[in-house]
């Protein structure tokens, strides 16, 4: 059946839909907090690790999730017209892990490549971001209780390697190489969408370079399910190895 709409106007739907359910995620989340802190919202409740996962949990629900399923209802497809799916396969379910070192020991790399760019540059403003940021995060993750550890893989594990991956993988990565017949070209802009949305200057390059590995795993594959398979992977190590070696984290 011929689509209703072509690779780019799908494009610029996704665009919108993502920018429309952000500010939605926003808000709602926004009202939360003050319905539930009626004396008012101050930095303590905003740095709260509980925040983070909340804020996380609403952001995925509304404007991944939420922007997946009206894409679908706005496009009128269904989920397996646009989403390559099926079981997972003994024989590549093994390369996981080998995949899994590959992107970490390469992140790792760009990291350190980012670093020195923007220490060449004399960007201190945005070092000295980050490194807040890293403090930051260092603190929340560390901590002792399990159901903080379960809930913080749900909200920033589980769902984002759903989530992220229908959408940047799924939908947007699938559209610019159907627009441009190109998929090396289509990855490497998903990448940069996705390392951008993320709003990390010094983490640009090696999450745009995650963005365009797990393009590659889903083209290469055709099975979404790995690709969420090393997202979550990712995401979930980090968080994890706060809670169980965080003198080796911090």
């Amino acid at each position: 059946m011929e689509k209703p709409f072509s690779p780019g106007i799908q494009l610029l739907i996704l665009f919108g839909l993502i920018i429309l359910m952000g500010v939605v995620a926003q808000l709602v989340f926004s009202f939360i907090l003050v319905s539930i802190n009626t004396a008012g919202i101050n930095d303590e409740i905003l740095d709260s690790p509980w925040v983070l996962i909340g804020g996380g949990f609403c952001f995925q629900l509304i404007a991944h999730f939420g922007s997946f399923f009206l894409f679908l209802k706005f496009t009128q497809q269904s989920f397996r017209e646009v989403i390559q799916i099926k079981p997972l396969e003994g024989k590549l379910v093994l390369l996981i892990p080998v995949l899994l070192i590959v992107c970490f020991l390469s992140v790792e790399f760009f990291g350190l490549v980012s670093n020195a760019l923007f220490e060449a540059m004399n960007a201190h403003r945005f070092i000295d971001d980050e490194l807040m940021y890293q403090k930051k995060i260092a603190e929340i993750f560390t901590h002792t209780n399990p159901l903080r550890l379960v809930l913080s893989l749900i909200s920033l594990a589980v769902l984002p390697a759903i989530g992220e991956e229908l959408i940047y993988r799924g939908i947007l990565f699938s559209k610019l190489r159907e627009a441009t017949s190109n998929f090396h070209f289509a990855a490497l802009i998903s990448g940069i969408i996705f390392a951008s949305v993320h709003q990390q200057p010094m983490q640009l390059i090696p999450i745009a370079f995650m963005g365009v590995f797990l393009a590659y795993v889903y083209h290469y594959t055709k099975n979404i399910w790995y690709s969420i398979t090393l997202h979550f992977l990712i995401n979930a190590v980090q968080i994890s190895a706060f809670y169980f070696w965080p003198e080796v984290m911090v």
